[in-house]
């Protein structure tokens, strides 16, 4: 019985008068008060009774004794926390806390663990740990550590960690109190420091002294283990390791077995920790020997009775009675023969008689003479050994015979095999640890070493399970540990990984764990030793990480598990992967090992162990299952124990989350399956047929409705359906998809007896109850007439809103563009509100496809400008889709309908010409709305209303905001300065601005005395900042410019600005100071791609803080190849190289790097998820590759995939093919040069063979191994496989014309993802990617006008933003007029073009050349033309727009305007370009900009030609950079001479490839004076000149050839060619350095093959790499006679003029017999 608190308050209240007297009677009583109630009790009696106490009364110990130890002690075993905290906190003196403490001390016993640990936690330690007391933690009550213990704390202590202790008590000494600490305590004490004058050792031997007084095995293990697991972190001297392993060794010599067993593991381990701090002889107890004292031993013997004593040895009985002490205290046993020792050790050593080891050792002694012998003798003897003495008897042998021999004995492995393997071969199963471990700290050499192990195994079965691990813990694994031996781990003597496992451990190998191998041997292989290792090892090494890496691992390991311990070998491997990221390709391949031999479907294999399988072994092998593997293992579950499929489907289902969909189909399939038959459902048990099905999938997807009832037994399908309940069927149908077949759903719902009940109360989702509708035909009539007629209240319908949508629409759908219910002549049909009157309150279910389902866009337009169709939209929440087209319908219909007619949501998609009738003011108060409400306001809508306005003014300014965009030049030009200086700030956040309106804008300001070098003004410039004159740039005061720099967002903007700006920004920041660490600091990680290449020589001994800072930098690759070197050397972390640093990767910079480090860097640029690719150039990965290839990686996923495309294919594993190709996937194949274009028809071959593809299908699995390989496949390969190959091509740069029409065929041949033709929408557009850049007419003309126009805005605009080659989108507007446009009219029919037009990001779309020539006036070309410039890429529409420009402009184009043609120029005549003006170095870098396409030689040369001739005008550095390499090969060498050594130096690369001999000749010569010249070229100096080395003659190459370079092959291959031809093989050798390889791999082009062809074959082979194709040797035949006519010929160096030495040589040698001859 019990009562509430508040009762027993009210109780004890009333009763206070006799509550002591009633709590002395209890306390009196024999029987203790037991109960739930008690605890309550004793808290209310301490809040009446405890709490009233004064302070005085609570220090007074009488009677806190009188209440403790009286009237409360029967009740404190039920204390609460809560009675305990509030004692705590009273003012209890010491005296008194160590009374209450004393009373809870007699209740220890009672409390369990939780109430012990509250007595410590809300008593003792709150009270002990106040800071407030005369008396912290009560030390000064009490006398010395112990009694301070005992009084404060009692039994409770040992629930204190040491520390705790110490901290309370600064003064406490563990040492005095040993007695009362734990185990746990004690192994803390030793864990702990110490300080010197108490020494660790002293804190160990103490410990250990206490346990070995009062022996307690259990507490003594307690203590070992806490040592053991902590030591590691307790940084033990060497010193102190050896005391405790002494200790340990002392205590387990006097233990039980069990207890040994158990030190010795702990040793073990404590022995592996000590060895990182100790040899292992210092750990080792060492050698000992046997003191004797024969005179001692040996007093209980009359000497003179002893010789008498001696019995006779005629008979061996005779010599066995006779006591050993007799025989060991003879002073003399010369009459003992060898043969007599060895009896009299057969028969001493078979009973139970004992000897000390002090008798054994004076016997041997005195026999020593015959010892030898007698050992041999007595081994070759047939015994069963068993005497206790044994021990001694080695140990004593042992002394006599090990412990003395010096090194040449220990390392005689004849003298020690005969020593193990004869004489003591009988004692070895006896080993004590005290010579095992003296025989691991002697002098052995590896062989003798090895030569005992031997000797060990032969007797290993004789041994004990103890003494088996004794030999492996204390002889073989101490020796094999010593790290000051010439040969560690005894590893060079052994061939391979199973001869050093032989050899070492022989038998005792059993004791390894593969963790301790590689400590041991740190190149040991799993693989090699296979055939030695135990079941145990090869579980361990299979479950560990890293040793199996393929299936053919996995198959390789297996073989050495015989097929009866298979299920032990998944005992052990199963467990220790549980939980673990393991290899997919490795846990597969095991359970297809289990598959294969496990056997577990055969019959014979009971349900109770394929359980065990299933629940133990095979659960961790589950996790990412491949789909080949489930019918397998449904195979094992078929005729099994119900309860075991549900079981087994269970575990799949917990592994669900990790299966491929493909395998989760797979499951699903195999449940199906076992679900028909051959018994078809045998484990249905008659309940509910859903609830069954559900038990049987668990996780998994429930099957398809035609699924279902085709497991329904025709006979019994009825009762199936039956046993489903409503609420059951109702939502498995509101599941996505099931419902795949309406005769299935009829079928159901027809035999379900609750149907209807089902439908009225049930509501379903759209797509359900449309295809409910039909099954229920006569009820959904009878609705649909009653909401069509009464607007009837769907709230708990079973027929849905958008149900009876449906049928309307089904009815409305129309195949002939004729809209239904609509006829103009007919008085009931002619309204034109026809979706109100057909639609009406449904119009929110109508999609886009709907809509153009109804009828063509030109029937249907005819409704949408109907004010009740226009209110009916309006009031519904329409899908925005669908508004933006009605609203194009709109304005096809009534062009000029005024949009503030319109709902405000139809007006965001208003054509923008529309606005334009607007005024001023109607246009901003519009605006105003559309930006709250228009998530992306359309350009043409911001130039239409921007286009009204007459007046610029700050107000009409920031109404725009953004949008002020949208104003034309005209406008901005006519503004006030001081309307745009006061603007400023909106006008420079405003994104998009054209650079014709930026250079508007700017030119206004300048007018208006805007001062651009004050740091605020040019920071608000913001995005206007590409119109500022790079002059304007170079007059800013650096510092100012230096300020703008800390500014992120300026930095963006001008970045965004003409190359030219920023040229003179960054060159303007260099004056400031070019030195290294100030050139990094003061230009912005991404514009120090400006800085000048000569300045970029960073010092090898630059300081961490600077390579970082470079590393984070945005370099240009050859920027990086100057200092890669230095970053790449000072960083020690290869991994955090940026991909910037990354790609100055060469072989000239790494050729002095350490190959470990070489290599690490190859790592470092491999694909990683999050980071931007390396761009590497094919001599940078074939360099690579030379590093990596004699090492034959597997690990592929390691390099940077393109490197992979040199690897040679016969070096990859076949088990590891698909890893390779799947690698290789992710390259850019277009890296390979056109000398090495045969290899992707190659590596097509190779993948073909690897992955089986057949003839040129190609499945999707394939696809995806094959990834950007798919970029090379030709057009029967595009056409022959799964339709998922136009995924892969989405990554492809471009494609071939055959690639594009096969691209197409897949598409117009109808595809599951994209469907056929006549279903294509936007939607198919989008999902496309970017392939429709690639696509022809035939492609684009199945698409709706509308639907191109919408899609071309935004993907047009994606195209130009990421600077879409022009080349490309010139063919896009190509297939874009071929698909929509047969003829045109003589006049402009499309649209006048405009500002507004020109704004729409789809421009010029809609519009052939024609129309565009009649649609386009000269006035709107001169207004907008950079707007034109960058949306007209077609050739014929851009040379009208120059025809235009030539109509306003015929004397020719100022500056102004030429800046702004920007792709147009290039239609210009060389005519053209002499009339333009072409003086500043801005107008320049418009005209050189290369995203706008090439030019032709001599149009460039006529823009350079015309820039240079204004005086002060000249080919510096700058113009050098905006020209670039190709255009400059243009120019006469005249022109080229003009090049000052400062301009080229100071200039970027150069790609001078293009240019003729001269020109590459001139520019050499320019470059050398420009930088260094000295006897021998500095890397830095060569990879500054290498772009002109074209031009460089012989000599200096050969001067290269002996600077250690390691020239690329790329640049080889641009000398020239009369140079190669004058170069050597050993030139070639010493000019390639690292990069030689390289000849071969490229020597199938062009200039390699010409240069083999000229050198000696001889020659050649001396190089090691493989060439073929020299010249022969030449032979000692007089050379023929030059054919009449014939002339010889000569290179340009005259290299085949001057002969050989050898041919010299020849030559004399015919001379000489010539002469012979004659005499």
């Amino acid at each position: 019985m019990t009562y509430p608190r508040e009762t027993w308050k009210l109780f004890v209240t009333k009763a206070s008068a006799v509550l002591d007297d009633g709590l002395a009677k209890i306390a009196n009583e024999s029987i203790e008060p037991r109960g739930p109630s008690i605890r309550d009790f004793l808290d209310v009696t301490r809040e009446i009774r405890l709490d009233q106490f004064s302070d005085e009364q609570l220090r007074h110990v009488p009677r806190i004794n009188h209440w403790f130890h009286g009237n409360l002690r029967p009740l404190l075993s039920s204390v609460s926390g809560e009675f305990l905290t509030c004692l705590s906190s009273r003012n209890l003196s010491c005296e008194t806390f160590h009374h209450v403490v004393k009373e809870f001390t007699y209740q220890f016993h009672h409390l369990d663990e939780d109430g012990r640990h509250m007595v410590f936690k809300h008593l003792i330690h709150p009270f002990l740990t106040r800071n407030h007391t005369s008396d912290p933690a009560c030390i000064n009550s009490t006398n010395g550590s112990a009694d301070w213990l005992h009084k404060n704390f009692g039994p409770y202590s040992a629930l204190v960690p040491l520390r705790n202790l110490l901290m309370l008590n600064m003064d406490f000494k563990p040492l005095e109190v040993l007695g009362d600490l734990t185990p746990m305590q004690m192994a803390d004490l030793v864990l702990s420091p110490h300080p010197k004058s108490t020494g660790r050792e002293a804190v160990i031997h103490a410990v250990f002294d206490r346990f070995m007084e009062t022996p307690d095995e259990k507490k003594l293990g307690e203590f070992l283990h806490k040592l053991e697991m902590n030591s590691r972190m307790a940084n033990f001297s060497c010193e102190t390791y050896k005391t405790i392993l002494t200790r340990i060794d002392h205590a387990a010599s006097s233990g039980s077995s069990d207890f040994q067993e158990m030190s010795t593991a702990i040793r073990v381990a404590m022995s592996q920790m000590a060895l990182k701090h100790c040899s292992a002889k210092a750990i080792s107890p060492g050698c000992l020997n046997t003191p004797v004292n024969a005179s001692a031993s040996c007093a209980e013997f009359n000497s003179s009775t002893l010789a008498s004593d001696l019995p006779s040895l005629n008979t061996t009985m005779m010599l066995c009675n006779g006591s050993l002490m007799k025989y060991a205290c003879q002073p003399s046993l010369a009459h003992l023969t060898a043969e007599n020792v060895a009896m009299l050790l057969k028969c001493k050593l078979r009973g139970n008689m004992t000897y000390s080891k002090e008798t054994w050792k004076l016997f041997f002694v005195r026999v020593q003479t015959v010892l030898d012998e007698a050992l041999v003798m007595f081994a070759n003897m047939s015994h069963d050994l068993s005497n206790p003495s044994l021990p001694h008897v080695v140990d004593v042998l042992a002394e006599i015979l090990i412990n003395g021999l010096n090194s040449s004995k220990l390392t005689d492995v004849h003298y020690i095999s005969k020593l193990f393997q004869m004489k003591l071969r009988p004692f070895l199963p006896f080993a004590s640890r005290t010579v095992l471990s003296c025989l691991s700290t002697t002098n052995l050499s590896c062989e003798t070493f090895q030569a005992i192990v031997t000797a060990m195994s032969h007797v290993y079965k004789a041994m004990d399970r103890n003494q088996q691990r004794l030999v492996y813990t204390h002889f073989i694994q101490v020796f094999l540990s010593q790290t000051d031996s010439s040969d560690p781990g005894c590893v060079s003597t052994s061939n391979n990984s199973a001869h050093w496992l032989k050899m070492n451990f022989g038998e005792f190998a059993e004791f390894l764990n593969l963790k301790e191998i590689m400590r041991l041997n740190g190149n040991f292989s799993v693989m090699e030793a296979l055939p030695h290792l135990t079941l145990e090892q090869l579980a361990e090494a299979a479950a560990t990480p890293g040793q199996l890496r393929t299936p053919a691992d996995v198959h390789k390991l297996m073989k050495h598990v015989p097929d009866a311990h298979l299920g032990r070998f998944f005992d052990m491997f199963s467990p220790a992967i549980m939980g673990r990221d393991f290899p997919m390709e490795v846990r597969s391949a095991m359970l297809q090992q289990v598959l294969d031999r496990g056997n577990l479907s055969d019959p014979s294999v009971s349900d109770m162990e394929v359980r065990e399988w299933m629940q133990r072994r095979l659960k961790p092998l589950l996790p990412h299952m491949s789909k080949d593997h489930v019918k397998p293992f449904f195979n094992i579950l078929k005729n099994r124990d119900c309860n075991i499929s549900h079981e087994v489907v269970g575990l799949l289902d917990e592994v669900r989350s990790t299966l491929s969909n493909d395998t989760e189909s797979e499951v699903n399939a195999n449940i199906v399956q076992s679900l028909k038959g051959p018994d078809p459902l045998r484990c249905y048990m008659n309940d509910s047929f859903f609830l069954f099905l559900k038990k049987s999938f668990r996780g998994f997807q429930l099957p398809k409705l035609s699924t279902i009832v085709s497991l329904m037994p025709p006979p019994r399908k009825a009762e199936l359906i039956n046993s489903i309940e409503p609420n059951e069927l109702s939502s498995y149908l509101k599941r996505p998809m099931v419902v795949d077949n309406d005769k299935d759903l009829c079928t159901v719902l027809t035999h379900h007896k609750k149907a209807p009940e089902l439908l009225e109360t049930e509501r379903f989702p759209n797509d359900v109850a449309r295809q409910i509708l039909p099954c229920v035909l006569p009820l959904a009539l009878k609705k649909m007439i009653f909401v069509l007629g009464n607007r009837y209240d769907y709230n708990g319908s079973n027929i849905m809103q958008s149900d009876v949508y449906d049928v309307i629409k089904t009815y409305l759908k129309t195949d002939d563009g004729v809209p239904k219910c609509y006829n103009a002549t007919d008085p009931q049909l002619n309204s034109t509100a026809w979706f109100l009157n057909n639609i009406n309150v449904f119009i929110n279910f109508v999609t886009e496809d709907d809509l153009g389902s109804f009828g063509s866009d030109e029937r249907l337009q005819v409704f949408t400008v109907d004010p009740k169709n226009i209110q009916l939209f309006s009031s519904h929440n329409i899908i925005p889709d669908v508004v933006s087209v009605y609203t194009q319908l709109i304005y096809l219909q009534r062009p000029n309908f005024n949009p503030v007619k319109l709902p405000l949501r139809f007006q965001c998609d208003v054509p923008g010409q529309a606005y334009s009738q607007l005024s001023e003011n109607e246009g901003l108060e519009v605006f105003s709305s559309l930006k709250g409400n228009c998530t992306d306001l359309d350009p043409q809508i911001e130039a239409a209303l921007a286009g009204n306005i007459k007046t610029i003014s700050p107000a009409v300014i920031a109404t725009l905001g953004s949008g002020v965009t949208g104003l034309s030049t005209a406008q901005l030009t006519a503004a006030a300065p001081t309307i745009l200086v006061n603007s400023i700030q909106t006008l420079g956040t405003a994104p998009g601005w054209s650079k014709g309106q930026a250079n508007a804008i700017i030119k206004v300001l300048l007018q208006g005395n805007f001062q651009v070098g004050n740091k605020d003004n040019l920071i608000n410039l913001g995005s206007l900042i590409g119109g500022v004159p790079s002059a304007k740039i170079s007059e800013i005061d650096a510092s100012v410019l230096l300020e703008t720099t800390s500014n992120p967002v300026f930095v963006t903007n001008i970045l965004n600005a003409p190359q030219s700006v920023k040229q003179s920004y960054v060159s303007k920041i260099i004056t400031l100071g070019s030195s290294p660490d100030i050139l990094v600091a003061n230009i912005p990680d991404e514009m120090v791609s400006e800085i000048p290449r000569n300045l970029l020589v960073f010092p090898s001994d630059s300081n961490l803080a600077l390579l970082n800072n470079i590393n984070k930098k945005k370099w240009r690759s050859e920027q990086a190849v100057l200092f890669f070197d230095t970053v790449a050397n000072g960083i020690e972390d290869t991994e955090t190289l940026s991909t910037d640093i990354l790609q100055g990767f060469t072989c000239t910079r790494v050729q002095t790097f350490e190959e470990a480090k070489v290599k690490n860097l190859i790592k470092a640029c491999r694909r990683r998820n999050g980071r931007r690719r390396v761009k590497l150039r094919e001599t940078q990965l074939t360099c690579m590759h030379n590093f990596i290839k004699g090492e034959k990686p597997q690990n592929f996923i390691d390099f940077p995939p393109e490197m992979l495309l040199y690897y040679n294919y016969q070096d990859v594993e076949q088990a590891n093919c698909k890893s390779y190709f799947t690698a290789t996937g992710y390259s850019n194949f277009n890296v390979l040069s056109a000398a090495l274009n045969g290899k992707k028809a190659v590596l097509l071959d190779n993948a073909r063979k690897c992955l089986d593809i057949k003839q040129s299908t190609i499945n999707r699995e394939n696809l995806d191994v094959l990834g950007n390989m798919c970029c090379t496949l030709e057009d029967t390969y595009i056409t022959g496989s799964d339709s998922y190959i136009l995924e892969k091509l989405k990554n492809c740069e471009d494609f071939s014309e055959t690639q594009i029409k096969a691209m197409e065929g897949v598409l117009l041949n109808d595809t599951p993802k994209y469907g056929p033709p006549s279903k294509w929408k936007r939607k198919t557009l989008e999902e496309l990617g970017v392939l429709p850049l690639y696509f022809t007419n035939n492609f684009w003309g199945k698409f709706k006008r509308r639907d191109t126009r919408k899609f071309l805005r935004k993907f047009l605009k994606n195209l130009r933003k990421l600077r879409t080659e022009k080349r490309k989108l010139k063919r896009l507007f190509k297939a874009l007029l071929g698909s929509r446009f047969k003829r045109s009219a003589d006049q402009c029919t499309v649209g006048n073009i405009t500002q507004v037009t020109i704004s729409d990001d789809a421009f010029p779309f809609g519009y052939d050349e024609a129309q565009f020539r009649h649609c386009l006036s000269a006035d709107v070309v001169k207004d907008n033309l950079a707007d034109l410039s960058e949306k007209v890429d077609d050739d014929g529409f851009q040379t009208v727009i120059l025809d235009k420009l030539k109509e306003a402009y015929p004397s020719g184009l100022s500056e102004e305007h030429v800046t702004l043609l920007g792709s147009i120029s290039r239609m210009a005549s060389v005519d053209d370009i002499s009339k333009w003006n072409i003086t500043t170095v801005d107008t320049l870098s418009a005209l050189m900009e290369s995203s706008d396409g090439e030019w032709e030689a001599a149009k460039s040369k006529a823009i350079i030609t015309k820039y240079l001739q204004p005086a002060g005008n000249t080919l510096g550095s700058s113009e050098l950079n905006l020209i670039g390499g190709a255009n400059l090969c243009s120019l006469d060498a005249d022109v080229v001479k003009t090049i000052t050594p400062n301009s080229l130096r100071d200039a970027n690369t150069l790609d001078v490839s293009v240019c003729s001999r001269e020109l590459k000749r001139e520019l050499f010569k320019i470059a050398k004076d420009a930088f260094e010249n000295r006897a021998t070229i500095p890397t830095a100096t060569y990879q500054l000149i290498s772009p002109y080395l074209g031009g460089a003659p012989l000599d200096y190459i050969k001067l290269l050839a002996a600077s250690n370079v390691s020239m690329d092959l790329s640049i080889f291959q641009s000398l020239d060619p009369d140079v190669i031809s004058g170069l050597t093989v050993d030139d070639v050798k010493n000019l390639l350095g690292t990069n030689l390889d390289d000849l071969k791999t490229f020597e199938n082009a062009t200039v390699v093959q010409d240069w083999i062809k000229e050198q000696l074959q001889s020659d050649l082979d001396r190089l090691g790499i493989g060439l073929t194709g020299g010249r022969a040797t030449p032979t000692t035949q007089a050379p023929a006679k030059p054919t009449t006519g014939q002339k010889p010929t000569t290179s340009g160096s005259e290299r085949a003029s001057r002969p050989s030495a050898h041919q010299l040589f020849v030559f004399i040698g015919i001379i000489f017999t010539a002469l012979q001859m004659l005499k």
